[in-house]
């Protein structure tokens, strides 16, 4: 009598079969690098300016210009005072946003890899890169907005270097002096709000709203802890003054998710990658802090290069190079773009002191939560 035919799982001939989807680490959503949100574009009414001089053309730099208010202090002339050989002049400013090559690989090694699961090895490489690139984008425009002037590599400010908010334009809880020391009590608050609202109308140069969704608005960004401390601590001021923002596009934004409402002409904007304070002498991310950012037109200047194809490089979109090694065997994908990150600031022509445009630091005391302090200790 024949011996039954019987193949276990151990046997060669046996098939095995993989599960077809691959799941992944699900990230957040870019609000802020999202065209659709409005936060950035090529007008002056953008958040967050795209500069595309270079787009056709070549150099390694896009040169800013700014002009500054006429002061007020200057007396009008009245009746038949002479006005000839006293007229005034303008004073302006530039800024330069540096732009090169940033790029970065995913590699799979071995046909057989291939072979033995289902999914497209090269595809989830290529997807990998591209939420790779969101992140190091968010964290390069963290970088500047919260002028985190100890990152130096060029890797991480996106080309440009940082500068630390001028006493004007950073505001701390219960008026602390530095970073480091901000203590647990110092909280997001409503009377740092407004403190910073009022600076906000007060600055020079002037801080301009922002056209967000076909209204004109500042944006101010919040960390989820800074915002979790403001519904525990301040939650009357959320159940009496942010209202749900109601008609129109502005009800389908993604900037609004979390229904943070809108304050004083302020929208309220969660946001993952605000950065924590930094020491004043050391340069070192301080622990349990956050440097939540309130942001006006110009806040930020994205560069960008050029590429082969018409339309230039803008955010989210890269150039894609393949390459094979060992004899086909060993499959590389490599991603990259030409640009560069930078907050503007500029001379004031009436102390000669660099002072910030378009933004302003509120730092607070926010514990850790979820372990994101190393990631900012690492780029320093």
């Amino acid at each position: 009598m024949a011996t039954p035919v019987w193949y276990d799982s151990t046997d060669p001939e046996t098939v095995k079969a993989w599960e077809r989807d691959l799941d992944v680490e699900v990230r957040f959503r870019a609000p802020k690098l999202d065209p659709a949100n409005g936060m950035f574009g090529t007008g002056e009414g953008n958040l967050f300016r795209v500069k595309e001089e270079l787009r056709k053309g070549p150099g390694d730099r896009i040169r800013m210009h700014f002009r500054w208010q006429l002061e007020p202090t200057n007396r009008l002339k009245v009746g038949p005072q002479n006005v000839e050989g006293e007229e005034l002049g303008f004073e302006s400013r530039t800024f330069d946003i540096y732009i090169d090559e940033l790029i970065q690989g995913a590699k799979t090694k071995g046909r057989m890899a291939q072979q033995r699961v289902h999914f497209n090895l090269i595809e989830e490489n290529k997807s990998a890169l591209a939420d790779y690139y969101a992140d190091q984008g968010e964290l390069g425009m963290s970088v500047h907005l919260g002028g985190l002037s100890s990152v130096t590599d060029p890797a991480w400010n996106w080309n440009n270097a940082p500068t630390a908010p001028d006493v004007d334009h950073i505001v701390r809880v219960n008026d602390r002096a530095t970073d480091e020391a901000l203590v647990e009590g110092d909280k997001m608050n409503i009377r740092t709000i407004n403190r910073t609202l009022a600076r906000v109308k007060q600055v020079r140069p002037r801080m301009r709203p922002g056209m967000i969704g076909g209204m004109r608005a500042f944006v101010w960004s919040f960390h989820s802890n800074q915002i979790m401390h403001m519904r525990e601590t301040d939650s009357d001021f959320f159940n009496l003054h942010l209202k749900a923002i109601e008609g129109g596009s502005i009800n389908e934004n993604p900037i609004f998710t979390g229904n943070l409402g809108m304050y004083q002409g302020c929208i309220f904007m969660e946001d993952q990658w605000v950065s924590p304070g930094f020491h004043s002498t050391t340069g070192q991310p301080v622990a349990n802090t956050r440097r939540s950012i309130l942001m006006g037109a110009g806040a930020l200047a994205m560069g960008y290069g050029r590429e082969g194809l018409p339309g230039g490089y803008a955010p989210n979109k890269y150039l894609w190079y393949t390459k094979e090694f060992n004899a086909g065997r060993d499959t590389a994908c490599y991603a990259s773009t030409i640009a560069g990150i930078a907050a503007p600031h500029f001379e004031r022509p009436s102390d000669l002191l660099t002072v910030d445009y378009g933004k302003m630091v509120a730092s607070s005391w926010a514990e850790d939560v979820a372990g994101q302090e190393p990631i900012w200790a690492a780029i320093v």
